[in-house]
């Protein structure tokens, strides 16, 4: 029969090892921050997040292995989020200002910059020519550093691409500015004849990135997202899944 001291001595020994024994934490869930513009990222009819970036971080989550989290926010909280690490990693074009928090994965997709406007106006489509006329753009894109240093323009943010297009037919814009794969689906979503505008490359091969924020808490998943990437470069998937990217709208002139 153990004495007092005996019984003492046996607890303190339990406990001391247990306060020391290794707590083993399970692995952060990594969250994948979207940017609410269609048809990049939306809620569909039952609130859960779908579009063209939800369908590709779902594949890269299914090709890594690895269980992630996302949530659709509006372009410029995505941007503030990440930028306090309240978030993981999102897709967004190149952006000095991103790459100020957030580390690149690797390109994602590249695509081309146009200016657009109605058939009938004259208007010359450059940034020059723009000078005091009225552009939309979807608010907190970066569309590269001669449009963002620009100060001519009167520069409007618009919330979606088909904001946009209504009131370029209103006349309540001169222009507006966007990406080709928005401007794809959002004539097509619309059902508008692409002849009835005019359209013109403002920038090439404008890149966008898969980005990892530097306060992220599961950094040691990257290489695994890597990789994945770039399987999905290989066989093709990526290509497949923004292909209508490279479909450019016809560029009928006076």
């Amino acid at each position: 029969m153990f004495s007092p001291r005996l019984l003492l001595l046996s607890l303190l020994i339990t406990s001391c090892s247990a306060v020391g024994a290794p707590v083993t934490q399970p692995p952060a869930t990594p969250t994948f921050l979207i940017a609410e513009v269609w048809p990049w990222g939306y809620f569909d009819k039952d609130n859960q997040p779908a579009g063209i970036i939800k369908r590709f971080a779902s594949r890269l989550s299914e090709q890594a292995g690895i269980e992630m989290n996302y949530r659709v926010l509006p372009h410029q909280r995505v941007l503030a989020d990440f930028s306090r690490s309240d978030g993981d990693y999102t897709m967004l074009f190149q952006n000095p200002e991103v790459d100020s928090f957030a580390e690149r994965v690797a390109m994602v997709q590249v695509s081309d910059i146009m200016l657009m406007t109605h058939r009938e106006s004259r208007l010359n489509l450059t940034l020059g020519a723009l000078a005091g006329k009225t552009l939309g753009y979807i608010g907190g894109t970066y569309y590269g550093e001669d449009f963002h240093a620009d100060q001519r323009i009167v520069k409007l943010p618009v919330s979606s691409l088909d904001q946009a297009l209504r009131m370029l037919q209103l006349g309540r814009l001169d222009a507006l500015i966007t990406s080709d794969i928005l401007l794809h689906h959002s004539l097509r979503q619309a059902q508008l004849d692409p002849g009835i505008f005019r359209a013109q490359v403002l920038t090439r091969g404008h890149e966008a990135y898969l980005y990892v924020s530097h306060g992220s808490r599961t950094a040691a998943h990257v290489p695994l997202v890597r990789a994945a990437l770039e399987e999905m470069r290989a066989n093709g998937e990526l290509d497949e899944m923004f292909r209508n990217s490279l479909q450019l709208p016809p560029n009928s002139s006076h």
